[in-house]
């Protein structure tokens, strides 16, 4: 369970990069530690854990290659979407953060395109 988090985790960061190059990657840092903490959990070979997180990296990549017409299909249909200010994540900031989002049905139908079968976890 934790190596599909860490991938699944680096593949978001991949995929997002992929699609837009330019984005500001600064909020990744939480997603790092996450991925360092559950490599910790994991092995507690230093030389191991690099070659793992290497390996996983990897992986990450090649799930994004494989899906990529599917990650590009759901990020275009969600970057069309009109953007809807959301309360900020913590009160010490001042500003809204504009946010987009699909409501669950619309990725099923997205993905479906693609014969990816995903149903809403009831």
């Amino acid at each position: 369970m934790r190596e599909q988090s860490i991938i699944a985790t680096n593949a978001g960061y991949i995929a997002q990069n992929k699609f837009y190059p330019n984005c500001a990657t600064s909020g990744a840092y939480c997603d790092t530690d996450h991925i360092n903490a559950l490599l910790d959990e994991m092995y507690s070979d230093r030389n191991v854990w690099f070659e793992a997180k290497q390996e996983l990296w990897k992986r990450s990549e090649q799930l994004v290659a494989t899906h990529w017409e599917a990650i590009e299909a759901l990020a275009k249909a969600l970057w069309a979407k009109d953007w809807h200010p959301q309360a900020p994540l913590e009160r010490r900031w001042s500003h809204q953060w504009p946010e987009k989002c699909m409501v669950a049905e619309e990725v099923i139908s997205t993905l479906a395109q693609f014969s990816i079968v995903a149903a809403l976890d009831t």
